[in-house]
């Protein structure tokens, strides 16, 4: 590499907790999969190993990765490791994802002298987890207000931030977009449904999202439940892992008709699932950012049944591309999925529309280029007395 070329490229440090299986996770992998590595030169500091999608960060072609080895909630020397990091190779930018690392990444990356830092936003309202989380999230919001841009992906994301004291000049709404290799089917349907003993010709109703209490899994099984007793032909399938799995498991298996309710745990070939799916459906019951799951299903071709909450109205118009309904209430949701059952039109309908919208709007090429010409903009704005040092 010339020293030219070294000079004009823009160094990033993306900051995340953890490569779990999760949705700021997904989203990341595809941003570092899709940059311009001659424009842009890629590290990615994370506190905890040993997650899911560790392999696959690790495997990403002129992505460096740096595991900071963060032991304990209460082990803060990891900041250490990320100040000499950050000092180390003199980043351009330093963007961070989820609430610790917002929280940590923008302070250490200010302390250093780091010319601009990136929030990013993935929610729309305030969610607690532990007594950690509220500690952060009170704080936070200072945090927020005290770095240079704030990426959301949902205008309800943006508008959360706003209400958190974050100046609007300093937004910006990129959604999520797919990386094609995640929408690439290998395996036939039936194949697929062969595997877990469903019927070629039934109608499969599906899931995929982490089993948390944030996705509201429960309202999806008491659905289930409700439906398998109406009509034989319905199956159903939530695929994904989380804090819930044990119990969604015990609730499923506990009752009848259990044989028609299946739960995959994680898996890596969620195409293929999906494909195989007559409906997607997400019963988030809080919020929701901008869902991988939905934009997946719709790119493949497939209805889908949402919560109306966050940024899904913003991927689904209802009755055009979708079907919106209220957060916890299995009954409506298995009423819109009868519908869809016994209308074969309107399905295909949402599912054409849905598939051409998503083509338009939620592709990975499409989310790389609007971060790739923000990162262009906010070097130029922030960085030109800054001197470029070896990349």
């Amino acid at each position: 590499m010339t020293k030219q070329r070294a000079r004009e490229q823009i160094r990033i440090l993306f900051i995340i907790p953890s490569f779990k299986a999760g949705g700021a996770e997904i989203q990341l992998l595809s941003l570092l999969q899709g940059l311009d590595k001659s424009k842009f030169v890629a590290h990615v500091a994370v506190f905890y190993r040993g997650n899911e999608l560790d392999e696959l960060y690790e495997q990403s072609s002129q992505v460096h990765v740096h595991y900071l080895d963060k032991k304990s909630a209460c082990d803060f020397l990891f900041l250490l490791r990320l100040y000499d990091l950050i000092v180390e190779y003199r980043f351009h930018i330093v963007q961070s994802y989820n609430v610790s690392a917002r929280f940590f990444g923008t302070i250490t990356a200010k302390v250093a002298g780091t010319p601009v830092t990136i929030v990013t936003e993935r929610t729309a309202r305030l969610l607690y987890s532990s007594m950690g989380s509220r500690f952060y999230l009170f704080f936070e919001k200072f945090v927020m207000r005290c770095a240079d841009f704030l990426i959301a992906n949902s205008e309800s994301g943006r508008q959360f931030a706003l209400s958190r004291g974050v100046q609007k000049a300093r937004t910006r709404v990129i959604y999520n977009g797919i990386e094609p290799r995640r929408l690439h089917v290998e395996r036939a349907k039936k194949a697929v449904r062969d595997d877990f003993a469903i019927p070629e010709h039934a109608f499969l109703v599906g899931m995929v999202a982490r089993l948390e209490p944030v996705k509201d899994p429960f309202t999806f099984v008491k659905a289930a439940h409700y439906l398998a007793e109406r009509q034989a032909n319905f199956y159903f399938m939530l695929v994904g892992d989380g804090s819930l799995f044990t119990s969604i498991k015990t609730a499923t298996s506990t009752s009848e008709p259990r044989s028609r309710i299946t739960l995959t745990g994680y898996r890596t070939d969620t195409a293929d699932l999906i494909s195989c799916m007559d409906v997607l459906i997400l019963t988030s019951k809080d919020v929701e950012g901008c869902s991988n799951a939905l934009i997946e299903a719709m790119s493949l071709g497939k209805p889908v049944i949402a919560t109306r909450v966050g940024g899904t109205a913003e991927l689904i118009e209802h009755e055009k591309s979708g079907i919106l309904i209220p957060p916890e209430d299995a009954l409506e949701l298995a009423a819109a999925i009868e519908r869809l059952y016994d209308d074969p039109s309107l399905r295909e309908r949402l599912a054409r529309n849905a598939q051409e919208y998503a083509a338009s709007r939620f592709t990975q090429s499409a989310m790389v280029s609007a971060h790739e010409k923000l990162y262009a903009d906010l070097k130029r704005s922030f960085c030109h007395n800054t001197e470029v040092g070896h990349a």
